[in-house]
């Protein structure tokens, strides 16, 4: 193999004219792989696995930045507002993108998608149980009496007055 590899600057009439190496029109194409039909049961598989670790960590990021936050900034609250629409949506949308997958099988093999429907929604779900006991008004809540609602809200207006200091009267400390 003497003189392929010649030091540089010097040629040899032994070295081989690399353009040679060239490929020609479409010699090439014969080495790219062809591509197999893609499954879209199993793209929305990969879809859903990449939604479910978002949602890990963005639980890792609510409880570090709202909810074992002593002293949350008002974007924290914004933030973790904005992050479980964003999860919301994208779940909703990996519920349209299933149901679709499902008609266009026509019941044919949806055992799998019917798993995944339920275990989307569910997550859906969680998340606006979060989103309800975190961003709503109080008076939206069921489970909120409503004489304290009332009395919350006379509250909040400044239709109340503060309560004086020290014990009320007729009341004495034991």
């Amino acid at each position: 193999m003497e003189g392929l590899l010649d030091e540089p600057g010097k040629t040899s009439a032994n070295r081989m004219d690399w353009a040679s190496f060239a490929p020609r029109s479409g010699e090439l194409s014969r080495w790219k792989p062809v591509p197999a039909e893609a499954d879209p049961l199993l793209e929305l598989k990969g879809e859903i696995a990449n939604w479910m670790a978002f949602l890990s960590m963005l639980g890792k990021l609510f409880e570090e930045n709202v909810y074992q936050n002593p002293d949350p900034h008002p974007m924290d609250y914004l933030m973790h507002r904005g992050n479980l629409h964003l999860a919301m949506g994208n779940g909703i949308n990996l519920l349209m993108a299933l149901w679709k997958e499902a008609a266009d099988r026509q019941k044919q093999d949806c055992g799998d998608i019917e798993v995944l429907l339920q275990a989307v929604q569910a997550k859906i779900d969680e998340l606006s149980v979060v989103f309800f006991n975190w961003h709503t008004p109080m008076g939206l809540d069921p489970r909120v009496p409503e004489g304290f609602k009332v009395g919350w809200g006379e509250a909040m207006d400044g239709q109340t007055e503060p309560m004086p200091a020290g014990w009320p009267e007729g009341v004495q400390e034991k």
